[in-house]
C-alpha cells in the first residue's frame, strides 16, 4: 500500500487526541499549516542523527574549486545530502579519509586529501515509500511531539509525545542495525582471502 506525508502527518495528528485530519499539506486550516511547517525539518533531522540504510548513498565526488590550507582536494556534496558518513579514496590502499564538511557563502563543500573520493552519506529521501516502519513509525511520533503543543496547547500531551518519541527512534535505530552486517566480524579481509 503506498503511504504519502500526508498519511504520516494526518498519523501524527491522530496522536495528539484530536479528530482533526489534513487532505492536502497546503490547505487552508490551523493543522495543515502546523504540519507543513514542521514536516520536512522533522524528516530531515531524523535522517541525520543515524546511519540508516534506507537512505544510505555512494557517489564519486565532483571536484570543486582550489582547497584551502591543510586540504588538498575540495569536492562539491550531493544535492540531497543531510550527512556524510565517511570518505574512500579510489586508491584501495588508502582506506577511509580524514575529511571536513565546511561552507562559505555561495555552497558547502567537503575537504580532504583523498583523491576521487567516493562519500557514504545520508541522502535526504522525500519518497515516504521508501522509509522503513520503524523510521516511518518514528516520524509520526516526532512529528506529533512537535506539533502537540501549537495545535492543542497542552503542554503534557507535548512531554508525553516526546518520551514516546525518543523511544520510537530507539528501537527504530536498534532495528536498522540489526539489518546491516557489522564490518570485521567473521570475515576475513579480502587481502587475506585471496591468498587462500
Amino acid at each position: 500500500m503506498a503511504i504519502t506525508e500526508v498519511d504520516i502527518c494526518n498519523r501524527a495528528l491522530s496522536c495528539l487526541g484530536t479528530r482533526a485530519t489534513v487532505a492536502a499539506l497546503d490547505e487552508n486550516s490551523s493543522e495543515a499549516r502546523t504540519v507543513a511547517i514542521w514536516y520536512a525539518a522533522t524528516r530531515d533531522s531524523l535522517l541525520r542523527v543515524h546511519d540508516w540504510n534506507f537512505a544510505r548513498r555512494r557517489v564519486l565526488l565532483a571536484a570543486q574549486g582550489v582547497a584551502p590550507t591543510g586540504w588538498r582536494f575540495r569536492y562539491a556534496l550531493p544535492t540531497d545530502y543531510i550527512r556524510l558518513l565517511r570518505l574512500t579514496s579510489a586508491e584501495p590502499e588508502a582506506g577511509s579519509a580524514r575529511f571536513e564538511v565546511a561552507g562559505d557563502v555561495a555552497a558547502r563543500f567537503v575537504l580532504c586529501d583523498a583523491p576521487a573520493a567516493e562519500a557514504v552519506y545520508t541522502a535526504r529521501v522525500d519518497d515516504p515509500n521508501l522509509y522503513d516502519a520503524g523510521f516511518a513509525s518514528a516520524l509520526v511520533d516526532q512529528l506529533a511531539a512537535h506539533i502537540a503543543y501549537p495545535i492543542t496547547q497542552k503542554t503534557e500531551t507535548a512531554v508525553r509525545l516526546a518520551q514516546l518519541a525518543r523511544v520510537a527512534l530507539a528501537d527504530a535505530m536498534a532495528a536498522n542495525v540489526n539489518e546491516a552486517e557489522t564490518a570485521g566480524h567473521d570475515r576475513l579481509p579480502d587481502w587475506i582471502a585471496g591468498r587462500a
